[in-house]
């Protein structure tokens, strides 16, 4: 099966563009990316000049971009800052924000959440202005990147914690 982005190859006769033949009839089969089409385009096969239709099978790719939360800088803090790496595979936008970040707490642990980096395969998530005592970690909600096929990224995590102990004011 060929799998990739399946484009219309032709239209109709009289819908107003060149035609290569029609592509007509097609059929996706329940709860998969399978896709059965019948065509007269020759332009789908090379060679294909007997105007006999051909029947085409196509397989899209619907899984979603990867996304991985690496380990924090350190395992423990009292103040400062902790940052995460994240990377994110086949991805074609990157959509990762503050709001998308969960922190994982427990105890009285708690942080502010930065979200830094250009480009589509990493971003840097620095947590900071720790309080209270406890462990942090966190995790991303789906939807943080799309791929060409406009497939959202899946909920990733729990990280690794780090412990935090911090003194009250």
């Amino acid at each position: 099966l060929q799998t990739g982005v399946m484009a219309l190859a032709s239209r109709l006769p009289g819908a107003g563009v060149v035609e290569a033949g029609y592509s007509d009839g097609w059929l996706r089969i329940t709860n998969s990316a399978i896709v059965l089409f019948e065509s007269r385009a020759a332009i789908l096969v090379a060679g294909d000049f007997n105007g006999q239709s051909d029947l085409f099978l196509f397989q899209a790719d619907l899984s979603p971009p990867g996304v991985a939360i690496g380990a924090p800088s350190a395992g423990s803090t009292t103040g400062g800052s902790i940052s995460y790496p994240v990377t994110f595979t086949d991805a074609a936008a990157i959509d990762l924000t503050p709001s998308k970040v969960v922190l994982n707490a427990t105890g009285t642990a708690g942080a502010t959440v930065a979200v830094a980096g250009t480009g589509l395969t990493t971003r840097t998530i620095t947590l900071g202005a720790f309080t209270g005592t406890g462990t942090l970690g966190i995790s991303l909600a789906s939807g943080t990147a799309t791929d060409s096929n406009g497939i959202l990224t899946l909920a990733a995590g729990p990280s690794s914690t780090v412990s935090v102990t911090t003194t009250p004011a």
